[in-house]
């Protein structure tokens, strides 16, 4: 069950003033789509004209009227070719229709006004009919219509008397009417269309999605499938889902093993490698992403300005819209998948419940994963406690014991000096080095104990002792011409359940040691002992067969 979290919008528009403008906005498109076309026929329109009126018009009027189609068919053809070259916005186009229109409209009228003819009403009734076909904004023609009728009665009021009048202006009346119903059934005509295109394109890019979402997840299951390591895997997927859904970035962030923060551990882009380079940590409950881990639930913040779980993140301040699924197996939290974009609600449904898909898909495989380096760990621990094991069978001598204990050490656990203390008594003898300077006459090889100090600790307890930054005890002992030590494991050297010594292992650096290494240091801190306790035995066997020999003698 996916559960969204968001801050709905205070004011958001009625659905009717939506579909209202929407129908505006296509029927403009329409017009703008028309408009070389009606410029054009405009022209050709007026050339037509001005010919009609040098074969019908006396010789004193012809020369005004054939001026002004000529001057209005230069007009619409400019406008035909300003049209072509140069970029038009969907609104504008309705008041250019109207413009030419209404040109159209003078070049009828004012024959009528020189003549007093009311036969040259035909190309008004022409012009109104046209109207109606090629004008898809109500206002407009409602204007153009109301102006007709107007200038018309104007025009022919001097010249009423003739009974001819009548009958063109019910022929008037009716081509306003036609204008109208053809107004109306174009209107509805191209919102049809309008609809269909759109359901069309909304298809389309369901499909796209749809596309998407499989080829997202098939090339996330191949991922799974063909990359064993874990680091691999999460960029590839995180580059996956970047790329597929085009958002502005994708992470990865898993649980540290404290459960408390969430670490980077893949990212795209800038922000996501500087993420990781860093070791970016997020607190469980600090913004969305911590919100997501503590309450393991889907979070979706369609404008992050709005959501007060949001928190600004300086590697990216353009997030405008983010979704965040956790990565969740059963009971087991993993991580938390983020994904961001720079645009406000910019995750579709559709989209946030493949990712979640995706995201399961990621989860199974981070588990799988982590199965996998831990058995490959569990071998590598078994063949690394086989082979020191050899390799101590090999002597019994003690000091070689002593150098093969540090020398199998250094191999399977990353660190800077290691020492084996024995005690004797109320001191520790040190009695093997490694990664020390080579002038050891400087170093302490009998260092007391000490009540508090950390040998009596594990001592008392028998236990590891770990120490993440050593420079915070106050009583750590610091040797000279050596770096400091930051961490620091001790473990027991433990023989008939009695503490005999402990292996010293020193990091210069504050990189803490892991679960993992502290039970290698374990393991091979028992087999030391053993081996130790078996290179006395064997010491004291061949004294005491050097004793008897030469007693014999």
């Amino acid at each position: 069950m996916v559960n969204l979290q968001t801050n709905q919008d205070s004011q958001v528009p009625s659905h009717d003033a939506f579909q209202h403008a929407e129908a505006r906005a296509n029927l403009d498109d329409v017009t703008h789509d028309m408009l070389p076309a009606i410029a054009l026929t405009s022209g050709v329109y007026f050339v037509v004209v001005a010919i009609y009126y040098r074969f019908t018009l006396s010789q004193e009027i012809a020369p005004v009227m054939i001026s002004l189609s000529v001057i209005s068919a230069f007009l619409t053809l400019v406008l035909w070719g300003a049209l072509r070259a140069l970029p038009l916005q969907s609104h504008h186009a309705p008041l250019i229709v109207a413009a030419l229109l209404t040109l159209a409209i003078t070049n009828s009228l004012y024959p009528i006004y020189l003549t007093g003819e009311p036969h040259y009403t035909v190309l008004l009734l022409l012009t109104v009919v046209v109207a109606g076909l090629v004008l898809l904004a109500t206002r407009w023609l409602v204007v153009l219509l109301v102006a007709s009728l107007v200038g018309w009665i104007i025009v022919m009021t001097p010249f009423s008397t003739h009974p001819e009048w009548v009958h063109f202006g019910f022929g008037l009346g009716l081509a306003m009417v036609i204008a109208l119903i053809t107004h109306v059934i174009r209107r509805r005509h191209c919102n049809q269309i309008a609809h269909l295109r759109r359901k069309n394109a909304q298809q389309h890019a369901a499909l796209r999605r749809h596309t998407a979402h499989t080829e997202a997840s098939i090339a996330v299951s191949y991922r799974i499938n063909a990359v064993a390591d874990l680091d691999a895997l999460l960029n590839q997927v995180v580059e996956i889902v970047r790329v597929r859904y085009n958002y502005t970035y994708a992470g990865i962030f898993l649980m540290d093993k404290s459960g408390g923060e969430l670490i980077a551990r893949a990212g795209t882009g800038s922000a996501g490698r500087a993420a990781i380079a860093s070791g970016t940590r997020i607190k469980v409950g600090s913004g969305i992403i911590g919100w997501v881990a503590e309450n393991r639930r889907v979070a979706y913040a369609r404008d992050t300005a709005r959501d007060p779980r949001f928190m600004v993140w300086d590697l990216r301040p353009d997030t405008r819209s983010e979704l965040t699924l956790p990565l969740q197996v059963g009971e087991q939290l993993l991580g938390v998948f983020d994904l961001q974009s720079d645009q406000t609600h910019a995750f579709p449904k559709d989209d946030i419940a493949a990712i979640r898909l995706l995201a399961d898909q990621v989860a199974l495989a981070i588990q799988n994963v982590q199965f996998s380096q831990m058995d490959r760990e569990r071998h590598k621990f078994t063949d690394t406690l086989y082979h020191i094991g050899r390799a101590l069978s090999r002597t019994l001598n003690k000091q070689e014991v002593l150098d093969l204990i540090l020398q199998q050490l250094a191999g399977v656990i990353p660190h800077e000096r290691s020492s084996i203390l024995l005690q004797n008594g109320s001191i520790l003898e040190l009695v093997a080095v490694r990664g020390f300077p080579e002038n050891r006459s400087a170093l302490p090889w009998r260092v007391p104990i000490k009540p508090g100090d950390v040998f009596s600790e594990i001592r008392q307890t028998q236990r590891v002792l770990v120490l993440d930054d050593a420079l915070r005890r106050t009583d750590w002992c610091h040797l000279d011409h050596l770096l400091p030590a930051r961490s620091w494991m001790g473990v027991p050297l433990i023989h008939q359940d009695q503490v005999i010594g402990m292996l010293s292992l020193t990091r210069e650096t504050h990189a803490p040691y892991t679960e993992d290494e502290i039970a290698v240091a374990t393991a091979i801190a028992w087999q030391a002992a053993i081996a130790l306790e078996n290179a006395r035995l064997y010491d004291q066997l061949s004294r005491l067969r050097q004793k008897m020999e030469t007693g014999r003698l």
